[in-house]
């Protein structure tokens, strides 16, 4: 067990940086990752997976703070009883996270062959925490899913996917994970069997890939298409409905959060940039958000038996 101190970077008032679209922090992440809203809280959680940060901003206060974790963090939920609790999935291990004390412990441990890393994940609607591994040099099919249910046992779900991303479920039951390297997203009509998968979203002949993404209410997903600056409203016939374009190339992922759930927090990140290209989109790695006539579906919440 470890207790991390939680640093203040300040506060912060929004600022609008392109019609209707705000910065959430003036801060640049070379991956911000991971956006989660903590409704207990009304405060927005989310990651840069390269400095080995967890940040949060509070939307009453507009406090921005972060956290530097002993190990890389890559996929967050909160906890079903405490508001306080934020459940990580780092590159070694299932940690419970206790963002007002700081309190960080490891509750399970994963033996990930050398090279490889956690990536993105979400709790899904049988509760269990679902989450990818890959590569940290990617490769293609090296990467798996895995979950985690609420005894705390981990079972392999998926084989043979390279950079598994986006882990959103349409309608409470069809599966959408992308791979990122194959710049693909597929889809299972039943996330109980997964005996059958389909093409969802396939970007092979653009410069983007389908990264992480949201799911609002009519069943439609919102999913950052990184390399292509915009985050797409696709519906779960595979239909583009609606895009919100950005000032940046490498959206990453984004999460509905706010009040009403009407707001849409988006990470991007400078990953990779070239100075030219930085210097084209400066605010590359900056946390944004919009609001939406859509409402999100909350995020479920994780919990383990052998926590009291």
């Amino acid at each position: 067990m470890a207790m991390l101190k939680k640093k203040i970077v300040g506060v912060h008032f929004d600022q609008e940086v392109s019609k209707n679209l705000y910065e959430v922090s003036p801060l640049l992440h070379e991956l911000g990752e991971s956006p989660l809203w903590n409704n207990s809280l009304q405060t927005l959680f989310w990651v840069d997976i390269l400095a080995d940060r967890l940040y949060s901003k509070n939307s009453i206060s507009n406090e921005i703070s972060f956290w530097d974790m002993p190990h890389t963090v890559t996929a967050i939920a909160t906890d079903k009883t405490f508001k306080n609790i934020l459940w990580l999935i780092s590159e070694s291990a299932l940690v419970r996270f206790n963002v007002l004390t700081g309190e960080y412990v490891t509750m399970l441990k994963f033996k990930l062959d050398k090279g490889y890393r956690t990536n993105d994940g979400h709790v899904g609607p049988d509760g269990k925490f679902w989450f990818g591994t890959m590569k940290r040099q990617p490769d293609l099919g090296r990467g798996q899913v895995y979950t985690i249910d609420k005894s705390g046992e981990l079972n392999l779900i998926i084989d043979g996917i390279s950079i598994p991303n986006t882990f959103c479920w349409l309608n409470n039951s069809k599966l959408v994970i992308s791979d990122s390297l194959t710049q693909r997203s597929m889809i299972w009509e039943d996330f109980n069997k997964l005996n059958h998968r389909r093409d969802f979203i396939n970007l092979s002949n653009t410069l983007g890939t389908p990264d992480g993404g949201a799911v609002d209410e009519t069943g439609n997903i919102w999913i950052a298409f990184w390399g292509l600056g915009k985050i797409a409203c696709v519906s779960p016939e595979g239909e583009q409905l609606q895009e919100i374009h950005l000032p940046v190339s490498q959206p990453s992922s984004c999460c509905f959060g706010g009040i009403n759930n009407d707001v849409l927090f988006i990470t991007t990140a400078r990953e990779g940039l070239t100075s030219i290209e930085i210097e084209k989109y400066p605010h590359s790695g900056k946390v944004f958000y919009v609001k939406l006539s859509a409402r999100g579906i909350p995020l479920k919440d994780f919990s383990l038996e052998l926590v009291c």
